[in-house]
């Protein structure tokens, strides 16, 4: 050690009180000394540096000879210390930042979709919504009541091959007019109502006037020559007429109540052979201009238990492989089988937090972690896709608008097939141009 070292230290001198004139009594004490030195800072060095105290005993650490690399390690531990800091505020900041744009966006944000909006206002003004698209894009127009009076003429426009409906089972506003069947044992003073929320329900938004009537109408129209028969129909687009659309009816609530409703709303389309069905006596399909996909409550042991299933099931896309148990009930027996697009021709469940990780840059989460969120992502829509359904993730975040873009990239390049979206006329234009043959369908 370099005596200007020695220069810089203060050495406590050790207590001879404490030792006896014998030399083997001191032999002893100076021997106990030696090793109580390092545990009882009976010798403290103190070098002078700016992070240590000028003054009093030193806790934690000591340095006992010169070999001791005492500042090294010490720099060492403080530069860790400071870059974990770093990283946890940075983190904070992410997510402060994150917050308060979701807050303030969601606060005055809002959804404002109308047809002002709309990419072809001044081509379409005035016609039949349904003979504008070019093409139909695989997109559902999400709570589509919620898009206002005119939703599902928007989304018509906009060439959408799916919407969804929140329905409940509400009072009619036309009690005398509300069932399709004049037989009906149903309480003619109730009917299904669209609205997201109880709050939104009100006499006059009934399924059959918003959504029912006007796809009637318009099917009706194109198919004026048609004779009835399984082939030949139009489909709602003119321009696609071979199209089938599904309509997504997300039942809210008590499902077995809505069920016979339902049904009895749909007495004017199966008398048409508007409606796609399966037959479960002879295993066959009938194809039509419609698809009628039951999701949220519907009561899964009516529609598997059906002989002529008019109305179809929407099963879970997380673990679409797991088996279908249905308990026995007034319906039928108990069944175990296997989820098949006899069953249920879509698959959707809300997209887990986690995967919006697969979106953060390198420094904050690594390729390897992001390839493997990603590869989850593809194995649940390969698994749905090898039995003939199509897949859908609902609950991506609208806000702020650059993490719902990437998010939709990331849900598309996995193999999702139709895009669940409350915005109807930016969906449109992002989906252009995008083909099944620009990505790399099928597990990792």
């Amino acid at each position: 050690m370099k005596v200007g070292h020695f220069a810089s230290c203060q050495i406590e001198p050790i207590p001879t009180t404490s030792f006896s004139a014998n030399p083997a009594v001191m032999e002893e004490g100076l021997t106990g000394a030696r090793k109580v030195s390092t545990r009882s800072s009976l010798l403290q060095i103190r070098p002078k540096h700016p992070f240590l105290p000028k003054s009093g005993p030193r806790t934690g650490i000591f340095r006992v000879s010169s070999s001791t690399p005492l500042l090294g390690s010490r720099k060492r531990t403080v530069g860790s210390r400071l870059r974990s800091r770093c990283l946890i505020m940075v983190l904070a900041g992410f997510g402060l930042v994150l917050g308060v744009m979701v807050i303030l966006t969601g606060c005055w944000g809002g959804r404002k979709q109308s047809w002002a909006r709309h990419p072809d206002w001044n081509m379409h003004y005035g016609k039949n919504p349904s003979s504008i698209p070019h093409e139909v894009i695989p997109a559902n127009s999400h709570n589509d009541e919620m898009q206002g009076s005119n939703g599902l003429q928007l989304a018509l426009s906009l060439g959408y091959g799916y919407i969804e409906i929140d329905t409940y089972l509400g009072p009619s506003p036309h009690p005398n007019t509300s069932l399709s069947l004049p037989n009906s044992t149903l309480d003619p003073s109730l009917t299904l109502l669209a609205g997201h929320d109880p709050k939104d329900l009100k006499a006059q938004r009934t399924l059959k006037e918003w959504y029912f009537d006007p796809l009637l109408d318009i099917l009706d129209g194109n198919n004026r020559r048609w004779n009835g028969s399984e082939d030949g129909w139009t489909g709602v687009y003119e321009r696609d007429p071979n199209k089938e659309v599904g309509i997504l009816i997300d039942m809210k609530r008590d499902g077995d109540l809505i069920w016979p409703y339902l049904l009895d709303h749909l007495q004017p389309f199966i008398s048409r052979n508007y409606l796609t069905y399966y037959n479960t006596t002879s295993s066959t399909w009938n194809y039509g201009p419609l698809i009628i996909i039951g999701t949220g409550s519907t009561p899964i042991s009516k529609v598997y238990h059906s002989e002529f299933r008019y109305i179809f099931y929407d099963a879970p896309l997380i673990h679409p492989d797991e088996p279908l148990v249905i308990p026995k009930s007034n319906d039928g027996p108990f069944v175990s089988t296997e989820w098949s697009r006899e069953i249920a021709p879509m698959a959707s469940s809300k997209l887990p937090l986690k995967y919006y990780l697969s979106t953060l840059p390198h420094f904050i989460i690594s390729r390897k972690g992001r390839d493997t969120l990603r590869c989850r992502l593809k194995d649940y829509t390969a698994t749905a896709r090898e039995r003939g359904i199509k897949s859908r993730w609902w609950g991506v975040a609208g806000y702020p608008r650059w993490l719902k873009l990437r998010m939709w990239e990331v849900i598309w390049e996995t193999g999702q097939e139709v895009l669940n979206t409350d915005d109807l006329a930016e969906s449109r234009v992002w989906l252009r141009g995008r083909k099944d043959g620009d990505r790399r369908l099928g597990r990792c």
